[in-house]
């Protein structure tokens, strides 16, 4: 009876897609979908030609956007998209903080395929993406890109800071990682402790010990040196053959 109460609850909406976005939507092994229901708390339903939204009403608007932005990014990489955000709103809304990056840190921020930026999503629970189209102008003389930071207030302000001390340490070297220690000293590679090489020459037997025969060697009779079926190497004449006496 609960869960048939809670499904009553629960409303339904839908976003058109083109066949080209469901796949980007749906991420590799359904990883951006799973992405933005941990988030948005909405269900997703990604059909051939549209995502059906299933959840509470402030659910499926925050999952809305999150959509709308998450194909905005495909269209920045150069996808088609008729889901256009407008930033100016955005930085309105009162569970969006921003953060201009210079665009030296924007990579490391990032890390590989965007990693690093949806491990720290993970870790504060909030949705974070990049103005791409526009570039700003940073500190400085540097040019800047805008960071968007959504999700609520504490969260918002933890991700800021990790993501302010990753900046920091790539700019200037200060602090910390972007996860939140310095990153690890590599170990020195094996081929520095290599044994220096003998000053007689690389093939100079005297620089090693002598090695032991191998098994059976004593028992091998030695080839001869004039071929294998050369009769010189026999002690006994061929057959039908006598030994000439020596001439005197």
């Amino acid at each position: 009876l609960v869960a048939a109460h809670m499904s009553s609850r629960n409303e339904r909406d839908a976003i058109a897609l083109d066949s080209s976005a469901t796949g980007y939507l749906l991420g590799r092994g359904g990883a951006t979908k799973e992405r933005l229901a941990n988030f948005t708390g909405c269900r997703l339903e990604i059909g051939h030609s549209k995502v059906e939204l299933i959840g509470s009403r402030e659910s499926i608007e925050l999952a809305q956007l999150c959509v709308k932005i998450t194909l905005q990014q495909r269209t920045q990489r150069g996808g088609a998209n008729d889901h256009d955000i407008d930033y100016a709103d955005l930085e309105e809304r009162s569970d969006v903080d921003t953060l201009d990056v210079e665009t030296e840190a924007v990579g490391f921020l990032l890390g590989a395929k965007g990693a690093t930026l949806r491990q720290m999503e993970e870790k504060h629970h909030v949705f974070m993406f990049f103005d791409n189209d526009r570039v700003r102008q940073g500190r400085g003389s540097s040019s800047a890109k805008r960071l968007y930071v959504l999700g609520s207030r504490r969260d918002r302000e933890l991700a800021l800071d990790e993501c302010r001390e990753a900046v920091d340490f790539k700019v200037n070297g200060r602090g910390a990682g972007p996860r939140g220690r310095p990153p690890a000293r590599r170990s020195p590679s094996p081929r520095r402790f290599r044994r220096s090489p003998s000053p007689r020459g690389r093939y100079d037997r005297r620089s090693e010990s002598p090695r032991p025969p191998p098994h059976g060697y004593y028992g091998r009779r030695s080839p001869s040196p004039y071929g294998r079926y050369d009769h010189r190497r026999s002690l006994s004449p061929p057959r039908g053959r006598s030994r000439s006496p020596p001439r005197a």
